[in-house]
């Protein structure tokens, strides 16, 4: 099967966005890639492939930027949100085990629709996810919120059943 790729145009930088050919989950990209791992389904290109554009291009000026939040302006969706991250409901502060380490749920700014797409940084856009919801969203980019929740809580249900997070609840009681 062949990779699909749409070419997008990020003001005067070239992106891609590459799409598995079985289940159709998309990743950005730097450069096409000739091999894929997707990991949402686990399918696997070995071969090398040349990648099939799919002739998508968007022009946006060059002087729009990615945005940030104010610390004001992040307090007031953390408060808004009720401590919790967006995407999983789970409370920020709360301490897991990774990685043979011992961390906390960080809120970190998150679009809601990714910028360079919308390329809107107007508070509506944002939310407060915590630092691993953004890390297992990644480059990912989904149609709607309910599809980002359910790559989010798949990513969380196979984290935790293999063990690779422990929250402080299971840290202590196998002491």
């Amino acid at each position: 099967m062949d990779i699909a790729y749409k070419k997008l145009w990020y003001g005067s930088v070239v992106v891609y966005q590459c799409f598995c050919p079985e289940c159709n989950e998309s990743y950005l990209e730097k450069k096409p890639l000739v091999k894929l791992y997707c990991e949402n389904c686990g399918y696997n290109s070995q071969e090398e492939k040349r990648p099939k554009f799919k002739g998508m291009k968007i022009v946006v000026p060059a002087i729009k930027t990615k945005g940030k939040l104010s610390k004001k302006e992040r307090l007031k969706l953390i408060e808004k949100q009720g401590n919790l991250c967006y995407w999983c409901g789970r409370p920020f502060g709360m301490v897991y085990y990774r990685k043979n380490r011992i961390y906390e749920l960080k809120p970190h700014a998150d679009h809601k629709v990714p910028f360079i797409y919308c390329y809107g940084n107007e508070i509506e856009n944002f939310v407060m996810a915590c630092n691993l919801c953004n890390l297992f969203k990644s480059s990912k980019v989904f149609s709607d919120e309910v599809q980002v929740r359910d790559c989010v809580n798949d990513r969380w249900e196979q984290e935790t059943r293999n063990g690779t997070i422990i929250f402080s609840q299971g840290i202590l009681g196998a002491v």
